[in-house]
């Protein structure tokens, strides 16, 4: 899988870091704890990487003792405490579609204390991470860009831990979910299935998931009742949507609070209602909002143009103190605020996304 790529091989010294360091950590009798984004690039890539130290360790005769953490995509102090406070023994951390954003610094330097950590992400950096951490595998240190899913980098690693014991399959459903271009054609029910069992429980192990994928009737049914519910909400929104139409582009504000906070994701909601506006051609950016959220999504033509959400945010968060959090893809990006400044970030976004086209 893309063997001759250029990023992928810039990153080889950093692949094999961190799988010497996995190595090590399973012939030490480490504790390895994989910590995942629970999105469905996030979840496959916690499964790949499980799967093959799995293999590793079977390959060297040694037992594996790995913990399993899904997490949000920003690893604070707080979560560092409570997850790793008591811990006397080294362990190693794998972080898997999260936690190197400068939100996650004091985390970092907490665990660091007590573990190594090793970093699979695929975002944006606006900060340089590999301080904190012992190996950072990232296709923007390489000249790279997000479409080099944490899914496509855990099946590379996965290639030097443990060759050929992990199906291709599971790093293509992952650049589907996250919409990489290295995706393939076909449209996979797998990642959305993935997505919506997240939500039917607080806490799933990877070998739920794993279980469900072996299941391609529940496969099915998952992956239908996601589309239906993601479609009549999108449907919704875009009802009650205000239009910003500019001579060159079209800025939609989409209200998201009748989503549930659980399922389906308000990006996949302000997809389908951002869809109803799109002319052929046309720059199109969608703002969804709640009263302590704003995301934002946009076209291809949009990107053409170098809309870039993760700098707007970036902005937004050099002027609004209240912004807890943020950050993201120039195509995707969302951030976390205190409720009563939300109307002016609202007009500031809209404000600095027309600005991109004029």
């Amino acid at each position: 899988m893309l063997d001759d790529d250029l990023v992928l091989e810039r990153l080889s010294p950093n692949f094999c870091k961190a799988a010497q360091l996995l190595e090590k950590a399973v012939l030490g009798g480490q504790k390895i704890v994989l910590r995942y984004d629970k999105d469905a690039d996030g979840i496959i890539s916690a499964i790949i990487a499980r799967q093959s130290l799995e293999a590793l360790a079977s390959k060297l005769g040694k037992k594996i003792f790995i913990k399993e953490i899904d997490a949000s995509a920003v690893f604070s102090l707080s979560e560092a405490k409570h997850e790793f406070g008591l811990d006397k023994r080294k362990f190693t951390l794998v972080l898997l579609d999260h936690g190197v954003n400068s939100d996650s610094a004091d985390a970092l330097d907490f665990v660091k204390k007590r573990a190594r950590i090793i970093a699979l992400d695929h975002h944006p950096l606006e900060w340089d991470p590999q301080p904190k951490v012992d190996a950072l595998i990232t296709p923007f240190i390489a000249g790279g860009h997000s479409g080099y899913c944490t899914g496509l980098l855990a099946f590379k690693l996965s290639e030097l831990i443990a060759p050929d014991s992990i199906d291709e399959s599971l790093a293509y459903w992952a650049m589907q979910a996250d919409k990489s271009g290295f995706a393939l054609d076909k449209e996979f029910e797998e990642p959305l299935a993935i997505e919506f069992f997240a939500s039917l429980r607080r806490r799933n192990r990877l070998r739920d998931y794993e279980e469900l994928l072996s299941d391609k009737r529940k496969v099915k049914e998952y992956f239908d009742k996601s589309v239906r519910m993601t479609n009549a909400l999108g449907l919704q929104a875009s009802g009650l949507s205000f239009v910003h139409e500019g001579k060159n582009s079209v800025v939609c504000e989409i209200p998201l609070e009748q989503v549930p906070s659980d399922y389906p994701p308000r990006g996949r909601v302000l997809q389908v209602a951002m869809a109803q506006f799109e002319k052929p051609g046309v720059p199109l950016v969608g703002i969804g909002y709640t009263a302590d959220r704003l995301s934002f999504r946009a076209n291809g033509p949009a990107l053409k143009l170098h809309f870039d959400a993760g700098r707007i945010i970036g902005v937004l968060k050099g002027e609004f103190s209240d912004i807890e959090s943020g950050g993201g893809h120039p195509g995707a990006a969302s951030l976390k605020t205190r409720s009563r400044s939300m109307q002016q970030i609202r007009e500031r976004a809209v404000e600095l996304s027309k600005e991109c086209f004029e």
